[in-house]
């Protein structure tokens, strides 16, 4: 959908959300912690910035998220433990 996303430690995709600059990673999930990152997310809309991590989010699931992709990493690893 392009939207860029605002993700906890949790959801084990933070560190691939700043790789690709397509949204936000919460260090905490305080309250004032979330709201400053939505606040923060907000004040980008019709950005350039926001654009960009709009693009940014679709080449992440793209690259990152397709099926055909992560099957193929998994028999690429698969094999590799076959092979030794």
């Amino acid at each position: 959908m392009g939207i860029p996303a605002i993700v906890s430690e949790a959801t084990n995709i933070r560190s691939v959300v700043k790789k690709y600059n397509s949204g936000f990673g919460l260090k905490d999930l305080k309250p004032e912690t979330v709201a400053g990152r939505l606040k923060e997310m907000e004040t980008l809309t019709n950005t350039e910035r926001y654009q960009e991590m709009r693009q940014n989010a679709f080449k992440m699931v793209k690259e990152e998220f397709d099926w055909e992709i992560i099957a193929n990493r998994f028999y690429q690893e698969y094999n590799l433990l076959i092979e030794k």
